[in-house]
């Protein structure tokens, strides 16, 4: 609780520098000094962006259980190793985002399909997976739900930055 506390106050703080924070200088000056700013968003933007990063660490939380509860059950594991593949994926494209944003620069377009194709490659591999016993299909339930949660999360984050 008191993690995310300090993560919304960070946000609101990197969203706060953002916009225009003097009067004083040209207008020309200020949009040069701020710009590397301007990239980091809005609010609603790094909320959304918090949402995709905490999602997706949750979503690996899970998808590691699919692998410790499918130890007996081969194409189930085979199914959790693939969907850690694909959050890799997906860590990696918001890493590059993430240092191009911090860079100033906007977010380059294969960094967010790498993102997008990673958290659809993990999805599709929970969807591939049919286990019959009742603790790794549980844990597949979960992984699959928080992979769907982090895919809307980076649909908001596309929607408003």
């Amino acid at each position: 609780m008191q993690f995310t506390f300090y993560l919304f106050a960070l946000v609101f703080i990197v969203s706060a520098l953002a916009a225009p924070l003097s009067t004083v200088r040209a207008p020309e000056n200020a949009a040069r000094e701020f710009a590397p700013l301007k990239a980091l968003g809005g609010v609603g933007c790094n909320v959304a962006r918090f949402k995709t990063v905490t999602g997706l660490a949750a979503a690996s939380a899970a998808v590691k259980k699919v692998s410790a509860a499918a130890a007996n059950d081969a194409a189930a594991a085979d199914g959790a190793t693939a969907a850690t593949t694909g959050l890799n994926g997906a860590k990696a494209g918001i890493a590059k985002i993430a240092a191009s944003l911090l860079a100033g620069q906007t977010a380059p377009a294969d960094a967010r399909t790498q993102t997008a194709d990673g958290l659809n490659a993990a999805m599709d591999a929970l969807n591939g997976i049919n286990s019959t016993d009742p603790t790794v299909a549980e844990a597949v339930s979960n992984a699959a739900t928080k992979v769907e949660a982090t895919i809307a999360s980076g649909n908001d984050v596309v929607a408003q930055c």
